[in-house]
């Protein structure tokens, strides 16, 4: 019996701990993100000196 609840407790924290982990993956977080509507800035001259 004592068997039993072991396991189901290890899989009750498993569980826990990929429920946090996927909720830690789909944030998104906010300097990780490609800002799109930003333009590049050109550059006047060359990044190598000639």
């Amino acid at each position: 019996m004592k068997k039993n609840i072991g396991i189901q407790n290890i899989g009750l924290t498993v569980s826990i701990a990929l429920l946090s982990l996927m909720a830690a993956c789909s944030k998104e977080d906010p300097e990780s993100t490609p800002m799109d509507s930003e333009p590049v800035p050109e550059h006047s001259q060359p990044d190598i000196p000639e």
